[in-house]
């Protein structure tokens, strides 16, 4: 039976990073954002769940969901946020134990992601890695990414549960300085996981 490891932290703070970096050492890794996306394209789970909420309101004119009108609205109005999660993470954890099964005869797996906590993922997990960065910090690499100022800013302050699963994190680390220093304190991480494993 594979060993789960939670990788977690609001947007922007660096997952990504410490998935990839998780990926070179051999890990299958779950991004719960492109596992979301997946669910979201016409005609699936998520889509359907919120075309049957809000009918028509989120879709563009070929019947997609438009994902900047989507998430400018949800971020801004914590009801429609909270009614969109109740939507998708059941859907999320539901495809995620499928994917842990389907996998189960791996060592290590990973499961990438800021709805750990609020989406009910932590019974899943072996091991949590916290990643977390300052606010501006977040929304600059939000930026970077394509995202405008204010979408940023609000999808930032949208994520509340960040706290609550640093606290039952076994690993957190300020994701602020150089990548060099984060890649130290993930590759002493996993060097006591294989330990642990022995």
């Amino acid at each position: 039976m594979a060993r789960v490891i939670g990788i977690g932290g609001g947007a922007g703070a660096g997952k990504t990073t410490v998935a990839h970096f998780l990926e070179e050492k051999g890990v299958k890794v779950l991004d719960l954002d492109e596992l979301g996306r997946k669910l979201a394209q016409k005609g699936g789970p998520i889509w359907k769940a919120i075309v049957c909420t809000w009918d028509r309101f989120f879709l563009d004119v070929r019947g997609h969901i438009d994902r900047r009108k989507l998430g400018k609205v949800a971020f801004r109005n914590f009801r429609i946020l909270f009614r969109l999660n109740q939507l998708s993470h059941p859907l999320l954890l539901w495809e995620t134990r499928k994917w842990l099964r389907r996998n189960a005869g791996e060592t290590f797996l990973a499961v990438e992601g800021a709805v750990l906590f609020e989406g009910k993922f932590l019974p899943l997990l072996d091991w949590i890695i916290f990643v977390e960065a300052g606010a501006d910090l977040r929304k600059e690499r939000l930026m970077v990414k394509g995202w405008r100022e204010r979408d940023a800013w609000d999808l930032v302050k949208a994520q509340r549960f960040s706290d609550c699963l640093r606290r039952k994190a076994h690993l957190c680390i300020d994701n602020q300085d150089s990548q060099e220093k984060l890649w130290e304190e993930v590759e002493s991480f996993w060097e006591h996981l294989l330990v642990e494993r022995k």
